[in-house]
């Protein structure tokens, strides 16, 4: 018992058999147009899947610059509570100042 597909090759190939060279020629420029479209679709979801992975790349780095800015705020915020500490200020001592 033949295969399917195999059968349908048969029938493809009989089918062509049958068509005249101005026929197959039309059928070799149809599939060389629908070739290059496909190699420009292709090209277009490569650019598109290129601008993604940029954009994921970049969202990652700016992840990371937030990251390290709020490292630098915690650095400053740090610095300015142990100037507190050094100077003898803290948060009550600015509430007995201002009640004086």
């Amino acid at each position: 018992m033949k295969s399917r597909k195999t059968t349908e090759n048969k029938d493809n190939c009989e089918a062509l058999n049958k068509l005249t060279r101005a026929d197959l020629l039309e059928l070799l420029i149809y599939q060389m147009k629908e070739n290059e479209r496909l190699k420009k679709e292709l090209n277009e979801a490569q650019k598109k899947l290129d601008e993604r992975k940029i954009a994921i790349e970049t969202s990652g780095s700016i992840a990371e610059a937030a990251l390290k800015i709020s490292g630098i705020f915690e650095a400053a915020q740090r610095a300015v509570d142990l100037y507190k500490e050094s100077s003898g200020l803290n948060d009550n001592d600015k509430s007995t100042v201002s009640e004086d």
